[in-house]
């Protein structure tokens, strides 16, 4: 039943732009049938570790999703609803599994999916031009949900290697090779830096220390030896770069610069919101991109602030209550504290939507970090209904 549910609602996701009905309708049906698993959940009361923090996350959510309608109506709402409540609808499949379907499958049948999904767009050319880049849909609207999809795959990889044991195959590294390229076409450079940097951690815990001075010590020189190359090259097409070196350089220039001061221009025009409205509630989902255009700025403008954001959208009481229950499930989390404490860290600490929708990432890695633990809840499960 549980393999069925994650089939149906990952296809739901990631397949839905095929669906010959409206926008509107559409983001209607694939919030409401993931909505319902997770109520159905509830009701089953699941034995697990982390389900009071899981529940309140989805409480808050829901809170928050019934101000957006209410500010900002159902269109843009519901769509970006939508990637909250798939991901908190699977976090519940994945640790209520009391068929004790086989992780691994799970995670074929995730990749898979999302290969098809991102190919089968890349090959009829469905991109958008966002930013400066035009960026994969794949089958599904936005390519912030593909790359969102593509990034927890990896992550769910990582969780599965450390911690199950999962065998590579070559079909398997086919399947995360096209995932990243997938995560690449959508534009998102920032998800794919901040995965380079957590497969990176976890493959220098696993070598011995001569083995890290000396893959360090490759990478140092050659990183070193193409950055100079190739140094103009990069100074150009990377903003990243370019700004880093501005604020070593010439401080006064890099807070100048037109990027620097449009991410300050995003706080003030939030601060210019509160005059009108009380911080303390929520303004809802995908709130900033409204309120910076009805301000007269530039419409579809992102936060591109993931510590204001929670903040702002969820209102400061909510997110206060959140992040209650995400550092409840870090203290639950014991011997990989330290493990999950950098994921956190790299999700949620960017100026630039490292994994978007940092909430949700950040829970769903807490709670794979959880999972293995879960065998003895499975145990007491078993008793209870004995």
């Amino acid at each position: 039943m549980h393999l069925y549910s994650i089939i149906f609602i990952s296809t739901l996701y990631l397949f839905h732009s095929i669906i010959p009905l409206s926008v509107t309708i559409n983001n209607l049906i694939i919030t409401l049938i993931p909505f319902g698993i997770v109520l159905y959940n509830i009701c089953k009361r699941p034995i697990m570790q982390g389900y009071k923090e899981i529940l309140i996350l989805f409480i808050t959510t829901i809170l928050t999703m019934l101000v957006s309608i209410y500010n900002w109506g159902l269109g843009g709402s519901f769509g970006y609803f939508s990637r909250y409540i798939f991901y908190i609808a699977l976090i519940f499949l994945l640790l209520n599994n009391k068929e004790r379907i086989s992780e691994k499958y799970i995670l074929y049948i995730l990749l898979l999916m999302v290969v098809i999904s991102g190919i089968a767009g890349i090959v009829t050319s469905r991109y958008i031009f966002l930013n400066g880049y035009d960026r994969a849909l794949g089958l599904t609207s936005s390519p912030v949900g593909l790359a969102l999809a593509c990034t927890i795959c990896h992550l769910y990889y990582i969780h599965l290697k450390m911690n199950s044991g999962i065998s590579d195959n070559l079909f398997l590294l086919i399947l995360l090779v096209t995932t990243t390229y997938i995560l690449i076409e959508t534009g998102a450079r920032q998800p794919l830096a901040g995965l380079l940097v957590i497969y990176a951690y976890f493959l220098f815990k696993k070598l011995k220390f001569k083995s890290i001075v000396l893959v360090s010590s490759v990478l140092l020189i050659s990183g070193a030896y193409m950055f100079l190359y190739y140094f103009d090259e990069i100074m150009t097409s990377s903003r990243a770069i370019y700004q880093l070196s501005l604020i070593i350089t010439s401080p006064e220039t890099a807070l100048n610069d037109p990027s620097s001061l449009s991410r300050l221009n995003y706080i003030v025009s939030v601060l210019k919101f509160y005059e009108t409205y009380n911080y303390l509630l929520p303004a809802g989902f995908n709130a900033f991109s409204v309120i910076y255009e009805e301000q007269g700025y530039r419409p579809n403008t992102a936060f591109h602030n993931d510590i204001l954001l929670p903040a702002l959208e969820y209102g400061v009481v909510l997110a206060t209550v959140n992040l209650i229950a995400l550092t409840s499930l870090m203290v639950k989390n014991k011997g990989r504290v330290k493990d999950v404490a950098i994921l956190g860290f790299l999700v949620c600490t960017s100026l630039n939507n490292t994994f978007y929708y940092n909430l949700v990432s950040v829970t769903f890695i807490f709670m794979l970090f959880l999972r293995n633990n879960d065998a003895i809840y499975v145990k007491q499960y078993i008793k209870k209904q004995k």
